[in-house]
Formats: C-alpha cells, sequence, structure tokens
C-alpha cells in the first residue's frame, strides 16, 4: 500500500470527524461496526505508513480520533481512527493517518512476552464484551459517553509516543500497529448515596505492536500486502487462524474530552 493512500486530506478528516460527531444524536444501534455479518474488531497501522509519523521531530503524543467515511453506493458508513502528532505545545505538526485496512475476527496469538501495561485477561474481557455487543446489535451512543461528571461523547484517544514506540521496540524488525476494540464495563458513580449500583459500558482502545510468523518455525515472515482503505474484507495480516507475534498490550487511558 502507497504510504499517500493512508494520508488524509485536511478537508476529508474534517468530514469525517463531523460525521462522527453527529452520531451523540442518534437514536438506535450502530449498525456501522458490522461489515457484512462480520464484527469489525479493530484496524491495522501499517509500519511503511507509520514511520513517518514516528520519525517526525518534535513529536510527543499521537491523537487518534473517531470518523465515520461515506462510502456511498447506499452503504452504511465506516468507521475509522485517524492518527496524528503534536509537539509539546499541542500544535499538529504531521499529516492525519488513516488505518490501512480492518480486522474482523479474533486472531489466534502466540504467548506474549512484552510486559505492556494491560493485563491480558482483562484484554480478552473487553474485546468479548465487544464482539457481544456488536453481534447483538446494542452498540449505540451511550457506550460512547464518560460516564463522569462533565463528561461527554467520545472523540477519540491520547497515547504518548513513548509507549508505542516501547511496543513496536519489542521486533528486531517491522511490525505493523494493531489497534483491537474494547468495552470497558464498571460501576457508574452513584449520584445519590440511596443509589443502587449500576453497570455501564464505555468504548475503549488497545494497542499492540505484531509481526506474521510461521507457525512451524516461529520465525517473522515478509510484510504482507494490505487491502484497499475502503475494502471491507479483512487483510492478510488478519486472516481467520492467522499466527501474530505480539508485543504487550497497552490501554488508551487519556480519553477526549478531557485531553483534547
Amino acid at each position: 500500500m502507497s504510504v499517500y493512500k493512508s494520508i488524509l486530506p485536511a478537508n476529508e478528516y474534517e468530514n469525517w470527524i463531523k460525521n462522527w460527531e453527529k452520531m451523540e444524536h442518534r437514536t438506535g444501534p450502530f449498525n456501522f461496526f458490522m461489515h457484512e455479518g462480520k464484527v469489525q474488531t479493530g484496524v491495522i497501522f501499517h509500519f511503511n505508513s507509520l514511520r513517518y509519523l514516528f520519525s517526525t521531530t518534535g513529536v510527543v503524543t499521537i491523537k487518534v480520533r473517531f470518523g465515520l467515511s461515506e462510502p456511498g453506493g447506499g452503504r452504511v458508513p465506516q468507521f475509522h481512527l485517524v492518527l496524528f502528532g503534536v509537539d509539546s505545545q499541542n500544535t499538529i505538526i504531521t499529516p492525519y493517518f488513516t488505518s490501512s485496512s480492518f480486522t474482523h475476527h479474533h486472531h489466534y496469538s502466540k504467548d506474549v512476552t512484552g510486559e505492556g501495561n494491560l493485563p491480558r485477561e482483562l484484554m480478552r474481557l473487553w474485546k468479548k464484551s465487544w464482539h457481544k455487543n456488536v453481534e447483538d446489535g446494542i452498540v449505540n451512543k451511550h457506550m460512547f459517553f464518560l460516564h463522569r461528571t462533565n463528561g461527554g461523547f467520545l472523540k477519540g484517544y491520547n497515547y504518548a509516543l513513548k509507549e508505542i514506540m516501547d511496543a513496536v521496540g519489542s521486533f528486531t524488525g517491522t511490525s505493523d500497529i494493531h489497534i483491537k476494540f474494547g468495552l470497558h464495563k464498571y460501576y457508574a458513580l452513584q449520584e445519590k448515596p440511596e443509589s443502587e449500583l449500576a453497570f455501564v459500558h464505555t468504548f475503549g482502545l488497545i494497542l499492540y505492536a505484531g509481526t506474521h510468523t510461521d507457525e512451524a518455525t516461529g520465525s517473522a515472515l515478509a510484510p504482507n500486502t494490505s487491502v484497499r482503505l475502503n475494502d471491507t474484507t479483512s487483510s492478510p495480516s488478519s486472516t481467520d487462524g492467522d499466527v501474530i507475534d505480539e508485543s504487550g498490550y497497552y490501554d488508551f487511558s487519556a480519553p477526549c474530552p478531557f485531553t483534547c
């Protein structure tokens, strides 16, 4: 995939962001997380495009923003993640990078040797909850709200460049960045002392670096050619039964609002 195909023009970025912000007022389930009967479980950013983001001098934070594209032809919108870098003054100093391909299933991972900042079992619970809620057709705007005082509709997350580099640095060669979707299930803060405890769900992101490995030898494989951006079929890096050597898992804990 050409790196130019992964760079989103500024005017298109603005359209995608506006499309997503409109979802705050939408009633009913978000049906765009189902692609031809398959659950969208995440996105992949390939090294050949992100290396330019990582190499930009002065980047200290990677901002991840949610967007909805308009594929046309009567098809449902598609949910994307858009990454860009800011400096210590919160000034944008990179183009907007969008995902190379989507993933639609749970892959079979090898044992993770990296530590990351997220326990493996917690990651599995969040991914499983996301998959079930999408399959059941009950994902809606309420799962994209921050359930706390002065919360709001999620626009994305921010992430320190250092931690992304730690994930990528687990490998001696090149690796792709996988960002998986998850649902955090937790107790809402009681507004009144006599109120009963109630669960809420909030959409979250899980990051790890991954590279293809030969199941028999355990050695890394050459990078595969990714699919087109608007193709809803899985890329070769996310085919069923694929074995992926992974870094540790990293949680996105700086949501926007609050860290925009």
